[in-house]
């Protein structure tokens, strides 16, 4: 199966998940967020996965430093 890193855009512009299962990032980002709200925006998306990112940098910058 070929699956893509993309969503289903609505007509209202919030973002649906193309597929039933999580094969990416983008994909968990939408599926958390659809549990927290109803509607799930592109801006959302990318602000969950930057806070991942800091998270998961500043726990290695702590590792790293300690």
């Amino acid at each position: 199966m070929k699956v893509e890193a993309y969503a289903k855009v609505n007509d209202d512009n919030s973002l649906e998940m193309p597929y039933d299962g999580i094969y990416d990032v983008t994909h968990l980002a939408i599926y958390v967020l659809k549990k927290i709200k109803s509607k799930v925006y592109e801006r959302d998306v990318v602000i969950l996965i930057l806070a991942f990112e800091v998270i998961i940098a500043s726990i290695a910058l702590k590792l790293f430093l300690a």
